[in-house]
């Protein structure tokens, strides 16, 4: 059987102090208020139309930066599959140039 961890330890504490504590006090429900349950069916109720609220428009708008940095990350990912491929391309040329010898 596996050992308790330091987390269980405490948990199990915990109850056994919650324990005495709940055997220790003699609760003794109060009467003294009534509360009156009123049922009703959902036919009574009226039917309320649901409203939709107008959609938000963006409020943000792109600054010089942000369409500099879209450019030059776009050029980035254009150069880095350029180089991609072509490293990819020279390996396979070289791989069946060794297997015709």
């Amino acid at each position: 059987m596996p050992k308790k961890t330091k987390k269980q330890k405490i948990l199990a504490e915990y109850r056994k102090k919650l324990k005495q504590l709940q055997s220790n006090q003699n609760v003794i429900p109060d009467t003294s208020h009534k509360v009156e349950i009123v049922s009703e069916t959902p036919s009574q109720k009226p039917l309320v139309p649901i409203t939709t609220l107008p959609k938000k428009t963006a409020t943000y708008q792109e600054s010089e930066y942000d369409k500099l940095l879209a450019k030059f990350t776009i050029q980035d990912l254009k150069k880095a599959s350029f180089i991609t491929l072509f490293i990819l391309a020279l390996e396979f040329f070289i791989f069946y140039v060794n297997l015709k010898r």
